[in-house]
């Protein structure tokens, strides 16, 4: 049986649930690879359905790591964004798990795809990933820019100074996302902030590019607030840098993941009825 069958057009309704039947439970017995293709490619429309939520769910409980696991990851990543299409509550409860992970293994786009503007929930989880590594864990400062309330406030404002005025090991662009954060939630104290941060290093505010560091991973309609702001800003680099990060900003919020992974797939799947691909791959004999 192969998905091309599932997909025959004078299939009759009930002979079509039941190959699919037959053919969900298969899925897990191929490569992880194979699985991959077939989540991306249009094979999956043949098996798209309520039969299929309890293998997405499998999917994204997979433990990978990109830098180790490459293949599982990417079908991780896959299983989860169909999750969330076919099964809004159990692809939200995934996501989340991964957002109050201390190292979040996942990707930025997913981590960052729920459409909450704030998550208040999750203020105290996050505050507390986020001191073990002192500001410079970049996936949860990134979170705490993408979902943290303005509870936060104090705490990271106090964070981001004390991490500039005595510098330990860390990541700039971790910081970044603080002060992206702050910016966020109370624009004066973010700019003087930022005038702080400059000042430390030595540079002017505009060089240190805050904006169009943080817009590829934060192209939400909040931040794009604080961009159309500083477009117009009286520092003539900041306004620049605001206005380089707004240029960007369509690019990243129309970034498709299903188009991204497909151009990024090193198989040849097939990406329309007529290719060679998964569509016709035997799954069961």
């Amino acid at each position: 049986v192969t998905l091309l069958d599932a997909r025959a057009p004078r299939l009759a309704p009930a002979d079509r649930a039941s190959m699919i039947e037959r053919l969900v439970p298969a899925l897990g017995t191929l490569s992880p690879t194979e699985q991959h293709d077939v989540l991306i490619s249009t094979a999956y429309d043949a098996l798209r359905g309520p039969a299929l939520v309890p293998y997405l769910k499998r999917l994204a409980q997979i433990d990978a790591q990109i830098n180790v696991d490459l293949d599982l990851y990417e079908l991780r990543e896959a299983g989860i964004h169909r999750l969330y299409e076919l099964d809004p509550v159990a692809g939200r409860r995934a996501i989340l798990a991964k957002v109050q992970a201390q190292d979040p293994d996942m990707d930025f786009g997913t981590l960052c795809m729920l459409p909450d503007r704030q998550i208040p929930s999750l203020d105290p989880i996050l505050k507390r990933n986020l001191v073990p590594s002192d500001g410079s864990g970049m996936f949860v400062s990134l979170l705490i820019a993408r979902y943290a309330s303005p509870r936060l406030l104090d705490f990271v404002d106090k964070l981001v100074r004390r991490t500039i005025a005595a510098p330990r090991d860390g990541d700039p662009d971790g910081v970044n996302y603080l002060i992206a954060y702050v910016l966020r939630a109370d624009d004066r104290r973010g700019i003087a902030l930022l005038h702080t941060v400059a000042a430390k290093s030595g540079r002017e505010p505009g060089d240190l590019h805050i904006f169009s560091d943080v817009v590829s991973a934060l192209p939400t309609p909040d931040f794009e607030r604080v961009l159309r702001k500083h477009a117009h800003d009286a520092d003539p680099a900041i306004a620049s840098d605001a206005r380089d990060a707004l240029k960007q900003l369509p690019m990243y919020r129309n970034q498709d993941w299903l188009r991204k992974s497909r151009r990024s797939s090193n198989s040849s799947i097939g990406l329309d009825p007529d290719a060679s691909g998964p569509e016709g791959m035997t799954i069961i004999n």
